[in-house]
């Protein structure tokens, strides 16, 4: 009876509804609502509502400001440090996650500390980005790390390494270094030489600027603390292309070894001309991992065989990190300055992720970056106390494969390097 109650009133509202006006039909609503809900009750339990969707995550946006040379004599370095850096956020479609994208804003150092200072403070204080990225020469990551300590904006250093005082005692917090630095590669180097080598004298030749004396220093020092005697320091200016001169200042049959640190076109020039001479390969060289770099070796040829060198990347690695790392590079041999910059992103989007992209508490990101754990292409990776890296380095040599590439073959690992390494 109850239903039929309901159908009837149903029907009339209905009619009311077709003859009436809008406010009539507004005015009968309630009506209609309150005799169905009625209805509905007495034929079904009532649903509970559904659940309140979670509402979604705000954006965050992060802005990293990109430091390299990209006109003067290191461009092609800072080149190839912006191409890895760019690598490794394509690689995760620069984003950490749903929320979280990644902005590169890429300025020019020209490797000079004055321009590198403006470029800095424009992207700090005009772009406002969260934090600094990059540096290949030495020269300017000094000025630089003094600025980001004032401004007190994070720094992360991906290859200038002749300068051991910006992750010394003395430190900027804001400051971190992501490449190797001379108190690890030539240390390595010049105590393998001697003990592991067995040379015994040995002729040192680098080019004329600070981290070239800084590299030869380092070498001298556990080269001859380990028995080994230094006959000469030879140094060319920078943009030497004719060698002779300084390889005639020594006589190969003076030296068990040569010790050289030269990079790019210069190191196909010396060690061409090392060759062209005579004195390869018939006297064995040495020489941090930039002397052959792998895409230098085609150049070089049969001139670089044989050379025995200490590096913290090499494209032979065996680590699944690395075998990525290639892939992403169209599967050619990157080099090291490559790597020093897929690896500062790597590092720098592992901390971005581990604060949330919130750089509201700095020190939370410096935090992040100093508990850095994680696989890289050249291996395990992780700071010291003072910002700077600590990883395995590697004794490498040049070779050629059966299909006549040149290529490196690892000799030798030293594990967990850091910058106060001794033997």
């Amino acid at each position: 009876m109850r239903k039929l109650l309901v159908l009837l009133i149903l029907t009339g509202l209905v009619l009311v509804a077709c003859s009436g006006s809008a406010i009539e039909e507004a005015a009968t609503v309630p009506e209609v609502e309150e005799v169905a809900t009625e209805a509905v009750e007495e034929a079904a339990p009532t649903e509970e509502a559904a659940p309140t969707e979670e509402p979604m995550a705000e954006a965050v946006n992060v802005k990293i400001g990109v430091l390299n040379p990209q006109t003067g004599g290191l461009a092609a370095f800072g080149a190839e440090v912006d191409k890895g850096i760019q690598l490794y956020f394509e690689s995760i479609d620069y984003a950490i996650n749903d929320n979280l994208t990644i902005e590169l804003t890429f300025a020019d150092t020209a490797a000079s500390p004055e321009q590198a200072l403006e470029q800095a403070r424009r992207l700090v204080e005009q772009e406002e980005v969260d934090f600094l990225l990059g540096i290949v020469s030495s020269s300017v990551a000094v000025p630089l790390a003094q600025y980001a300590d004032e401004a007190q904006v994070p720094l992360v250093v991906t290859v200038a390494g002749g300068t051991p005082v910006i992750t010394g005692p003395d430190r900027s917090p804001y400051v971190f270094r992501t490449s190797i630095t001379t108190g690890q590669l030539e240390p390595i180097l010049g105590w393998y030489t001697a003990s592991e080598l067995g040379y015994s004298t040995a002729v040192v030749l680098a080019p004329d600027f600070s981290a070239g004396h800084a590299r030869a220093e380092a070498f001298t020092e556990t080269f001859t603390a380990a028995g080994g005697e230094v006959v000469a320091e030879i140094f060319p200016p920078r943009g030497t292309t004719d060698y002779g001169p300084f390889i005639g200042q020594f006589n190969p049959d003076d030296v068990d070894v040569i010790y050289a640190y030269f990079f790019g076109s210069e190191a196909i020039a010396f060690v061409q001309q090392l060759n062209e001479f005579g004195v390869t390969p018939d006297k064995p060289v040495v020489s941090p991992g930039f002397l052959t770099e792998a895409e230098v070796l085609p150049a070089m040829g049969d001139a670089a065989l044989g050379v025995i060198s200490a590096t913290h990347y090499a494209p032979v690695l065996d680590f699944p990190a690395n075998a990525d790392f290639v892939d992403l590079n169209s599967g050619a041999a990157p080099g090291t300055y490559l790597e020093s910059g897929y690896l500062g992103a790597q590092v720098v989007a592992e901390a971005i992720a581990e604060v949330g992209g919130d750089f509201s508490d700095v020190q939370a990101f410096l935090d992040a970056l100093a508990a850095t754990d994680l696989a890289s292409p050249s291996g395990p990776f992780g700071f010291d106390a003072r910002g700077q890296s600590v990883r395995s380095l590697y004794i490498i040599q040049v070779v050629q494969d059966d299909d006549g590439n040149y290529t490196h073959e690892v000799l030798d690992v030293i594990e967990n390097v850091s910058q106060d390494w001794s033997p």
